[in-house]
């Protein structure tokens, strides 16, 4: 559900399509531009109006007509480098936001599984809370029964009355907490505030860490995808780097262009 309605996530992966278009737009600079063009121009007097008659033996020539038309091809044969920079900082591009994209996945991951775990101790706690109160409401009857039987005493009683007091304290306590737990996860994964969120699983245990600090250290330096991120960030200042050195070398471009015109009654 939170892959699904997670604005962060959408908005990575809008950003990797984005650095796909740039790439291809990228990869286009390979091979030639093609412009054709065109019109039709009509000119002079009454377009709209009636031409009133000639005089005697006068010839009226008052609109004009032209069309034109023109192709072009160009194609840059050296670029001094500058082609194959933006080619090859468009893909460490993609590349970065594409780790980004997994990187926000598994934020989104390992968020959702902590929320998850504190609404099931939130509940938990509830349980265990309401059980304590349980406890203590036995207690306080067992207590009023020995003093009403003349075997306890008011002390006791009192005392009984405390600790039903503190434990409905932390009761109330544990279930402010589970409805933070609640309202934490249900906006976590972007639902509406009136659906309650609920633990399905029990509380087990997951299993367990058997590796040292330093395999851990190790695993994370694999497995995560930041460092990968500021690898590729590098990469792309390198190139971007190499593409303004370049643009300061000569650039060598083929060019043909074809024009047509005509004028016609």
């Amino acid at each position: 559900i939170a892959q699904r309605n997670s604005t962060e996530l959408q908005t990575a992966r809008l950003t990797v399509q984005r650095s796909q278009a740039q790439l291809r737009q990228a990869l286009a600079a390979r091979y030639p531009s093609l412009n054709l063009g065109a019109g039709v121009t009509n000119q002079g007097l009454y377009l709209f109006s009636d031409e009133p008659e000639p005089f005697f033996g006068e010839e009226t020539d008052n609109n004009n007509t032209s069309a034109s038309g023109n192709l072009s091809l160009s194609y840059d044969l050296f670029t001094s480098g500058l082609r194959p920079a933006n080619i090859r900082a468009a893909e460490e591009q993609l590349r970065f936001q594409q780790l980004d994209l997994e990187r926000t996945q598994e934020d989104l991951r390992l968020n959702v599984a902590n929320d998850y775990y504190e609404l099931q101790r939130a509940d938990e706690n509830v349980r265990i809370q309401r059980s304590s109160v349980n406890n203590a409401q036995a207690s306080l009857r067992d207590a009023q029964a020995l003093e009403q039987a003349g075997v306890g005493t008011r002390f006791a009683v009192l005392q009984a009355q405390v600790q039903l007091a503190q434990a409905t304290q932390r009761l109330t306590d544990a279930l402010s907490q589970q409805r933070i737990a609640r309202r934490q996860i249900a906006t976590r994964i972007n639902l509406n505030e009136s659906i309650v969120v609920t633990a399905a699983d029990p509380v087990a245990v997951a299993g367990l860490w058997n590796f040292s600090l330093e395999d851990s250290i190790v695993l994370a330096f694999r497995n995560r995808a930041e460092l990968e991120q500021q690898l590729a960030q590098r990469n792309v200042s390198e190139q971007q780097r190499r593409a303004a050195l370049a643009r300061l070398g000569p650039q060598i471009s083929l060019a043909a262009r074809y024009n047509l015109s005509d004028s016609f009654d």
